[in-house]
Order: C-alpha cells, then structure tokens, then sequence
C-alpha cells in the first residue's frame, strides 16, 4: 500500500512459499484423514475451508503488490491475471453480484 517496489516483489516472491506451507498443510491433513483419526473426520471440514480462506487472503494481498509493481512498469497487466486467479475471476464475480442483483 506504501508503493514500495521491492516490498512488493518481495511479496510476490512469498506467494510461493505460501502455497508450498498450504499444499503441505493439505496433504499432512489428508494423511490423518487415511489414519482415521476421529479428530480429524470431525473437524475437516473447517481445516479445509481455513487453509482455502487463508489462500484467499493471501491472494487479495498480493493484488495489492501486483498494482504496485505494474505501475512501475515492471508488470504487465496480462501477468497479474496469471499469476493471480483472484484478480482473473473478480469482474466475472461482480458481473454475476450484478446480475443477481438485477433479477431480485
């Protein structure tokens, strides 16, 4: 938020450090799933919709640090959506908020 480049790519740098702790996170909460662990049955539910939240967050971020670094020149619009599937669904998401909207 500061339009500080190097923070920005910076962040971009631990977005796949993010995704690697969450792959992780999923697959050790997969193996306990295999175990049969009681405590995990009961409570997958809520550990997959934090870890896909936390994802979300994460990402809604990071668009911040893709605006800094485009306006600086460093990235092209094209790559923000590629490389961040929240910035490539948002107009679909508000064109459907609208849609929905319109029909009530």
């Amino acid at each position: 938020m500061s339009g500080n480049v190097s923070e920005a790519r910076r962040l971009i740098a631990e977005k796949a450090e993010l995704r690697n702790a969450e792959v992780s996170a999923a697959e050790r909460h997969l193996e306990r799933l295999r175990e049969g662990r009681p405590e995990t049955l009961e409570t997958t539910s809520l550990h997959l919709d934090v870890l896909r939240d936390l994802k979300r967050i994460h990402s809604h971020i990071c668009s911040v640090a893709y605006s800094v670094l485009d306006a600086a020149g460093e990235m092209p619009a094209a790559d923000v959506a590629e490389s961040d599937p929240i910035t490539l669904s948002a107009p679909n998401m508000l064109a459907a908020s609208n849609e929905r909207t319109r029909t009530r």
